[in-house]
């Protein structure tokens, strides 16, 4: 089959797409990759097609929205900012994506790519929607963002409310393409589900689903990358001599704000609580002086990384929350935005982590009593380990390329 996969986001929306066109490529389908510019040589190394779709992801344009979403703790906040961020304009984004996926027999789309929905639509092309998190889809049985129950039916009436929202932030964001386009489908976000098949790309572990999710939502677990066997620098082969399993630090595109301050509080933070750390980068900007107990390092494959560490503080993404699991270390939350509050709240409560420690409220002193609390409790690793055991039995892409394939 001829399959177009599109996505919308940072690394770690991209990352399990990624597995999907390798998993895809291995059976002989071919893949078209229609997302941003800035991930083209990712996908065109697996040998898939590339279309770059919208403004390209650069440092500098992720910085200044993700100071305004880090200010607020409002939910609803958060996502206006980053919805007009997404959908800064809409029209270059549909223009984009219908010559992409002309020609496609079908259409694989991240749950807030609404454009490409749209696009999927209007050309009469079956698609397919993928979540990557539980804690959006409309339930009786819980909160958004695994806030707990209210019981069901005040738990009904906020999906209903956050409903009412999302359909003014629709109407105001996509408004000018509308009227310019009145007979095209409506774009819609957060609230829409595929009549075909939908994906929850994530474990049973750790992403709770009920029985009143969509009946044509299958629950495959997470999507893995398999990359090459990776040869790490001399210098970080060196650390990891002298400190065996450190903690580490990594926050992904997340550190675009203010990295600076954050290294020097993380440093902080791992020396009271004495232990060695191992920084990764990611989208942050930031100078250390060189220690024997800090080492800085580049891009490294998670699955290699998170093996050689006994925790991870990171942000809660969906990607780094499963990799976490998936190698069977705790995980120390410091979340900024959206699902990330919610996959904080779930690993708590599983008891892969403590409490969250959310980035507006980040300091030294509360992230080195979360740090003591991993280590002196062994119950986290243990239930770590656990859970890596379990996610190990869980087909993942696998099992989502056959029930592609069951479409053709």
């Amino acid at each position: 089959m001829r399959i177009a996969l599109c996505t919308i986001g940072s690394t770690g929306d991209i990352q399990p797409f990624l597995a999907l066109a390798q998993a895809l490529i291995a059976r002989n389908h071919q893949v078209i990759a229609c997302t941003n510019a800035f991930y083209r040589q990712r996908f065109e190394a697996l040998g898939a097609e590339f279309r770059a779709i919208g403004p390209d992801a650069t440092w500098e344009r992720v910085r200044a929205p993700l100071q305004r979403i880090i200010a607020t703790q409002n939910p609803m906040t958060q996502f206006t900012i980053l919805a007009q961020e997404m959908f800064e304009n809409p029209a270059t984004a549909y223009q984009d994506l219908l010559p992409a996926l002309r020609g496609a027999e079908l259409a694989v789309v991240h749950f807030l790519d609404a454009m490409a929905a749209v696009a999927a639509q209007e050309l009469d092309i079956p698609w397919v929607q993928v979540r990557f998190e539980s804690g959006g889809i409309p339930t009786a049985h819980q909160l958004a963002l695994h806030q707990g129950s209210l019981g069901k039916p005040l738990n009904r009436l906020s999906w209903k409310i956050g409903e009412w929202y999302w359909k003014g932030q629709e109407r105001r964001l996509f408004r000018d393409w509308m009227q310019a386009n009145p007979t095209a489908p409506t774009p819609n976000l957060m609230r829409s589900f595929s009549p075909t098949l939908n994906l929850l790309a994530a474990s049973q572990a750790i992403a709770p689903s009920y029985p009143d999710f969509p009946r044509n939502l299958v629950q495959t677990g997470a999507w893995f990358l398999e990359e090459p066997e990776y040869v790490p620098a001399p210098a970080l082969v060196d650390f990891l001599a002298r400190h065996p399993r450190p903690l580490l630090a990594t926050f992904g595109s997340m550190g675009a704000q203010d990295g600076q301050r954050v290294a020097e509080l993380l440093v902080a933070a791992a020396r009271a609580a004495k232990r060695p750390l191992l920084i990764q980068e990611g989208f942050s900007r930031f100078t250390l002086p060189e220690a024997d107990d800090v080492h800085v390092t580049g891009y490294a494959p998670h699955a290699w990384l998170f093996r050689q560490v006994s925790a991870v503080i990171h942000h809660g993404g969906a990607g780094t929350s499963s990799a976490a699991c998936r190698a069977g270390v705790p995980s120390i939350v410091a979340p900024h935005l959206l699902d990330q509050f919610g996959w904080a709240r779930v690993l708590h409560r599983r008891g892969l982590a403590p409490s969250p420690v959310p980035r507006a409220r980040l300091h030294a002193g509360a992230l080195a009593t979360a740090i003591r609390q991993v280590y002196a409790e062994p119950g986290f690793a243990i239930r770590a380990r656990e859970v890596a055991a379990y996610m190990a039995t869980e087909p993942g892409v696998t099992l989502a390329v056959e029930l592609l394939e069951g479409l053709g």
